[in-house]
């Protein structure tokens, strides 16, 4: 086929549809959370259901994706699809909030629970969601043989963004970490 051939073909496809395909792909990302209790507090494994429910509603009310959520005692990852970065601080507040709450109110040891004010955030294209979406799926395993720090070391920190070494803060309350 010729060049000009090529073109008339490539010409017959709609355009909206391609128009609509790379407006999705530049406005829709993924957000995973690695959410740490406060250095005495754990977080309740009996309670991973309706702590689920609870993460999965936080999503829906920002019209986030719900993906993945899994808890470990000492960490939560959560993985959600969103179109509005604007969103994200107040979705991430409403979150842990809420979690907060349910947690607390299971009363006993959680009475006191809070989270640590780091939380680790990393933004990824849509076409790493699903590849993100099944590691958060295999926490249980994959901590049979790394903790929480190894993890950040080794799949999380490689690629965070960092700000200059004058204006980082003693202790920033998130990172960002970027996949391309």
């Amino acid at each position: 086929m010729s060049r000009i051939g090529l073109l008339n073909a490539l010409s017959d496809i709609p355009t909206f549809s391609w128009r609509t395909l790379m407006r999705i792909e530049r406005e829709t990302f993924g957000l995973h959370l690695i959410i740490v209790p406060s250095p005495a507090a754990r977080i309740p494994i009996s309670a991973a259901a309706e702590l689920t429910t609870v993460a999965e509603h936080a999503a829906m009310m920002f019209r986030f994706g719900f993906k993945a959520f899994h808890l470990q005692e000492d960490h939560a990852h959560l993985l959600v699809t969103a179109t509005a970065q604007e969103d994200v601080p107040s979705f991430l507040n409403t979150l842990l909030d809420t979690l907060r709450e349910h947690i607390v109110a299971l009363g006993g040891p959680f009475r006191g629970f809070s989270w640590d004010e780091a939380v680790h955030v990393t933004l990824l294209p849509p076409w790493h969601v699903e590849i993100l979406a099944s590691f958060v799926r295999d926490q249980e395993r994959y901590h049979q043989t790394r903790t929480l720090e190894q993890e950040l070391d080794e799949v999380f920190r490689p690629n965070a963004l960092e700000p200059p070494e004058e204006i980082r803060e003693p202790r920033p309350k998130f990172t960002l970490g970027a996949v391309n």
